[in-house]
């Protein structure tokens, strides 16, 4: 019997935490070691935008360590940062 590789599934959520109106649309670039994910996405009347794993190439196989660059625009503004990704909580800060 052959062993099944146990399924995981990463994804990114995005929330505008600006002031409102919220916008409808937001263009994002994400940038890691594993590859890169650059498109257009429309936020949830929450302004949440959720991005699977087969959006983001750049999204799965992640160690302490390992840094994704992003850059998030809307309207005439723009937002860049970096996450860091902490291993023992197996998220990003």
């Amino acid at each position: 019997m052959a062993k099944e590789k146990p399924e995981t599934t990463s994804k990114v959520k995005i929330k505008y935490i600006g002031d409102k109106p919220i916008p409808k649309q937001i263009a994002y670039r994400i940038d890691a070691p594993s590859g890169s994910a650059v498109d257009i996405g429309s936020l949830n009347k929450e302004g949440e935008l959720t991005i699977q794993e087969d959006d983001c190439l750049g999204c799965q196989e992640m160690n302490e360590g390992t840094e994704i660059n992003v850059a998030i625009e809307w309207g005439r503004q723009i937002e860049m940062f970096t996450l860091h990704f902490d291993e023992q909580s197996g998220n990003h800060k």
